[in-house]
């Protein structure tokens, strides 16, 4: 079904949990094809403008994910942000200047450009979301947590769960240059957000996920929020964590453990990556039975 990339040991982010090191479900995803438009993307740029404006974007994302995490346990008490909180945010990951650069469409704006300009395009997208949707958020069970499942045996760290609109909801919160994801990066996302509902579906079964969302914030958009993406239906969320564990997982398992570093990599993390057996898995009725 899919042609898999090579696996770049040194990106890998692993879990530790009872002396075992379980992979990151964003690592194991990182095997996938990039989408046609995104390998168009990078050689119209050139691979190291790309690397510069995939390590930006990420940069951005971490502001997104602190806004959130300050947001929902309390540290933020109402949007719109103050300058207070921006620059609290600012200094609790510790993101510097250069590393933020805006990126619009085809170019990356001044490094000149102070930060706190910056992150206020972040914080009009958030202030957007909890203006639109915050009032159907009623409890929160998770925000930024790890999680570890050695049923599945990959570790990963929800942006948010909780109550939302009376449903058990998971959002994941992405940057994005356009106001709609496009399909191939959708469904990759969704695969992403369907595992960690299994992982804490089989960990919290009297609270169990019934809805999933992918929120977008974009430049793209004056109110920086694009379009929201959700699945509400069961069988589908099964459908994408089935995919994960039984095509994707074990394709990765077997690119780790054949790559000629992988010795040397696991004997200096002091642990062996977990290969997860077959006992591991998942048997019996589905994550959401």
């Amino acid at each position: 079904m899919f042609e898999y990339k090579q696996i770049r040991l040194q990106n890998i982010r692993l879990y530790p949990w009872e002396g075992t090191l379980y992979p990151s479900v964003t690592s194991v995803l990182s095997i996938l094809p990039d989408p046609t438009y995104i390998k168009q993307w990078k050689l119209a740029v050139g691979e190291r403008a790309a690397d510069r404006i995939i390590d930006t974007a990420c940069a951005r994302g971490k502001y997104i994910h602190a806004m959130a995490e300050h947001y929902f346990k309390g540290n933020i008490t109402q949007a719109p942000l103050t300058e207070r909180e921006l620059k609290m945010i600012i200094t609790d990951k510790g993101i510097t200047d250069q590393e933020i650069s805006f990126y619009s469409g085809d170019y990356v704006m001044p490094d000149a450009i102070p930060v706190d300009e910056k992150i206020k395009k972040f914080a009009i997208a958030f202030n957007t979301f909890i203006a639109t949707h915050g009032a159907g958020i009623t409890q929160t069970f998770a925000c930024e947590k790890s999680l570890v499942n050695e049923r599945i045996g990959v570790g990963g760290k929800p942006d948010w769960i909780g109550v939302a609109d009376g449903l058990v909801t998971l959002d994941d919160f992405k940057t994005s240059a356009s106001a709609r994801i496009e399909k191939s990066t959708l469904e990759k996302y969704f695969i992403q957000v369907c595992v960690y509902t299994g992982m804490w579906n089989l960990l919290h079964p009297d609270k169990k996920i019934q809805r999933v969302r992918i929120i977008p914030f974009t430049n793209a958009r004056k109110g920086g929020l694009g379009e929201i993406e959700e699945i509400t239906d069961t069988a589908r969320i099964q459908y994408y964590f089935d995919m994960f564990i039984k095509e994707i997982f074990p394709v990765f398992k077997k690119l780790l453990t054949n790559h000629l570093g992988y010795a040397e990599y696991a004997f200096k993390l002091h642990s062996p990556m977990s290969i997860s057996p077959e006992t591991r898995q998942p048997t019996g009725p589905g994550i959401l039975g």
